[in-house]
């Protein structure tokens, strides 16, 4: 069995698409038919025959290689290519619009397959140039198509950053980080003929965000009290911007999403993984959320002892008083760069976008919470 999409889901209920690989599951809680038998689909309850008829006529609407039937036998196909050992168990982990993601079981060893869709392509091929100049810091590359936007990994062995109490791993995620960051540097013009995307953090801002906040409240997504809140901001938040326009910092390789379920502590050290949302942007981005994480689970002062070396890492440009005056700046307003970004970039990629509302509504509550610690007018 196959699990090709969830194709319907509303208040807790959700209806998927599944191809049967070889003989159909034969149980009590499970009935065949056929679809064009009109008998049959007026016997289901008024509310299912609905959707099944929806999804009848929409039925060859599948955007995403992984939603079409037969998709599967050929990634099995390519992976036992790559893989020369047998058996080969395949366990499906996810199908959604933003990848396609299996674990692949073989008796000596285990491994990740994921397929990611076009605004994700750049992920395999920057997972693969880290994995060339920092081999231990993301996990190993075993195949990749760039072609067909499919890679396989090495399963890491290990817990997850954000379940260990030992302040030593986290200390060193962030050293991992600012060193990739670093390096990156000298490896701009190479990650960008690599597709990353680049996305200055100042261009961002001032030239999406006042449209991207109109879209959200004319597509509903956001309550008119909340938009008018945001709106009444945007003279203040271009006002944060502007004292970012000295900043001496470039460009560096950007996360995007870097928290502690993003990081495999393996044998003590942390492995960094899932590089779809990374850009070359402003490089504290990358370290507000693991910050903040230590600052939950340990303490304020270890949180700002960790910034403390972080910063230190980059005062070949800038002096420290500047550093945690930009850092500031950077922290109050990525929410809505965040935001920014998924509208202009992201959420046009894909159709259900099942979890845009969540997104959403996560940047604007912490940017809104952000905004009120802070006196706009220092």
């Amino acid at each position: 069995m196959n699990v090709l999409r969830c194709y319907y889901q509303d208040e807790g209920i959700r209806i998927y698409e599944i191809e049967a690989l070889d003989n159909p599951i034969e149980n009590e809680r499970v009935v065949w038919f056929d679809l064009h038998s009109i008998e049959l689909l007026e016997a289901i309850h008024p509310n299912e025959r609905k959707e099944i008829l929806d999804w009848l006529s929409k039925g060859g609407s599948r955007n995403f290689a992984w939603f079409q039937l037969g998709w599967r036998r050929e990634m099995e196909a390519w992976v036992e290519k790559k893989l020369p050992c047998s058996p080969i168990a395949f366990e499906q982990i996810r199908s959604w619009e933003r990848s396609a993601l299996f674990k692949i079981k073989t008796t000596k060893d285990n491994y990740y397959f994921k397929a990611v869709p076009g605004v994700f392509s750049h992920e395999p091929s920057i997972h693969n140039y880290l994995a060339e100049h920092y081999p231990s810091y993301v996990p190993e590359v075993i195949a990749l198509d760039l072609e067909k936007n499919w890679y396989i990994i090495d399963e890491l062995q290990g817990d997850l950053l954000g379940e260990s109490t030992n302040i030593s791993h986290w200390e060193k995620a962030l050293h991992r980080m600012v060193t990739i960051q670093k390096g990156s540097l000298i490896h701009k013009d190479k990650l960008q003929k690599l597709g990353c995307p680049v996305r200055p953090f100042i261009e961002i801002l001032n030239n999406h965000l006042e449209e991207s906040l109109g879209e959200l409240a004319s597509n509903n997504n956001m309550s008119l009290e909340k938009h008018i809140a945001l709106k009444k901001k945007i003279p203040s938040v271009l006002s944060l911007v502007r004292r970012l326009h000295e900043s001496r910092l470039p460009i560096s390789l950007e996360h995007g999403d870097l928290f502690g379920g993003n990081i495999m502590v393996q044998q003590g050290q942390p492995v960094i993984y899932d590089w779809s949302d990374s850009s070359l942007s402003h490089p504290f981005l990358s370290v507000i959320v693991l910050l903040e994480e230590v600052n939950e689970y340990f303490s304020k002062q270890v949180s700002q002892e960790l910034l403390d070396s972080y910063l230190k890492e980059w005062k070949m440009f800038d002096t420290l008083a500047r550093l945690y005056e930009e850092f500031r700046l950077v922290r109050v307003l990525a929410p809505l760069y965040y935001l920014t970004v998924h509208q202009r970039f992201i959420f046009p990629a894909f159709e259900d976008n099942f979890d845009k509302q969540q997104i959403i509504d996560q940047y604007v509550e912490k940017w809104l919470s952000e905004i009120n610690k802070m006196d706009l007018s220092n």
